[in-house]
C-alpha cells in the first residue's frame, strides 16, 4: 500500500477543499486519484465528520497514510468554513469525498477563468450529454467554442438560442454554482455565501445560487476541459437534506465501505472502467486492492 501521496507542500494557483462524512475509504481513493491526475493543485484541505467511533476510526487511518492533507475535524460546518475557505488559494476547487479524477488534467484549471467565465468544471466536456441528478438526456450548447485545452459556452442559453436571465440551460451545461467538481474564485464564494447561512456542503450551493441570481450581472461563460477528468459516484448518500438520486445500479453502503477500509482494502481506480463517462455524476461498480 502506497502512502505519502502528497510528501511536501507546493505553491499553487488552485487549492482543493473537500466535504466528507463517513466515508474514508470513498475519501482515500479521491486523494490518490487527485495526486496522481492532478499534480498542479494545491493540496487538500478536508472537512471531515463522522458519526460514530468506527468511522472517527477510518479518518485516523487515513490522517496515517496522507500525512500531507489537511484534514480537520467538523465542529459546526458554517463556522468552520468561513474559517478555512479565506486561507486557501485564490481560486478553489469544491468537491465531495466520492469523487475520482480518472484523466490527466491538461492545464491548471484556472487558466480559464477569464473575465467572462464564472467557473470551471472538471465534470464537462464534449462526452457529457446525462445529468444523472435529474435523469435528463440533453444536447451540448450552441455557442461552445474552443479555447486552447479549455471549452467555453454560454451556460444561461436555451437549447433554442436565446439567453435565459439566472436560469441557464436545462442540463448541467447551464449549472455554474455547484461546490462539487468546480472550479471557482475563492472570494466570489464568500461573497456569494456571506449573507446567509448553511449547515451543510447542500445548503452552501443554495446559497451561491441565491446570491448569484440576485446579482445584476455575471459572467455569461462557464467552461470545461474538452473531454472530462472527474466523476462523482452516486453509489451512497451521507446528506439528510437533499434526496439525491443514488445507488440505483452499484450501491453500496457507507458501513459497508468503512469496514472494508478498517480491513486495509482500498478502492482500486485503475481497474475501473471510466471509458464511457457521459455526465458529471455516474455510477460506477467499484474495484477493490
Amino acid at each position: 500500500m502506497v502512502v505519502g501521496h502528497f510528501l511536501r507542500r507546493r505553491s499553487a494557483v488552485t487549492g482543493v477543499f473537500i466535504f466528507s462524512r463517513d466515508r474514508a475509504l470513498q475519501l482515500d481513493a479521491c486523494l490518490r486519484s487527485l495526486a496522481e491526475n492532478a499534480p498542479q493543485l494545491g493540496y487538500p484541505t478536508v472537512l471531515a465528520r463522522w458519526s460514530a467511533p468506527e468511522f472517527e476510526q477510518g479518518y485516523e487511518i487515513l490522517r496515517d497514510e496522507h500525512p500531507a492533507v489537511d484534514v480537520v475535524e467538523e465542529s459546526d460546518f458554517e463556522t468552520d468554513v468561513r474559517r478555512l475557505l479565506p486561507a486557501l488559494e485564490e481560486h478553489v476547487l469544491f468537491l465531495c469525498d466520492d469523487s475520482i479524477t480518472f484523466r490527466p488534467l491538461p492545464a491548471d484549471p484556472a487558466e480559464a477563468l477569464t473575465d467572462d467565465v464564472i467557473s470551471v468544471s472538471l465534470r464537462l466536456g464534449r462526452n457529457s450529454q446525462y445529468c444523472h441528478p435529474r435523469d435528463l438526456w440533453h444536447e451540448q450548447p450552441a455557442s461552445i467554442e474552443e479555447r486552447g485545452p479549455f471549452l467555453a459556452w454560454d451556460w444561461a442559453e436555451s437549447p433554442e438560442g436565446d439567453l435565459m436571465m439566472y436560469h441557464g440551460r436545462e442540463g448541467d451545461f447551464g449549472y455554474p454554482y455547484s461546490l462539487d467538481g468546480i472550479v471557482h474564485r475563492r472570494d466570489s464564494i464568500i461573497e456569494w455565501t456571506q449573507a446567509e447561512g448553511f449547515t451543510n456542503p447542500n445548503r452552501m450551493e443554495g446559497c451561491v445560487i441565491h446570491k448569484t441570481h440576485t446579482r445584476g450581472t455575471l459572467p455569461p461563460k462557464l467552461a470545461s476541459f474538452h473531454h472530462s477528468v472527474q466523476v462523482g459516484l452516486p453509489i451512497n448518500q451521507v446528506n439528510v437534506t437533499t434526496p439525491n438520486r443514488h445507488g440505483l445500479d452499484f450501491p453500496r453502503t457507507i458501513e459497508e465501505l468503512n469496514d472494508r477500509y478498517l480491513r486495509g482494502g482500498r478502492i482500486d481506480y485503475h481497474a475501473m472502467d471510466f471509458s464511457s463517462i457521459v455526465g458529471p455524476f455516474q455510477e460506477l461498480d467499484l474495484a477493490f486492492a
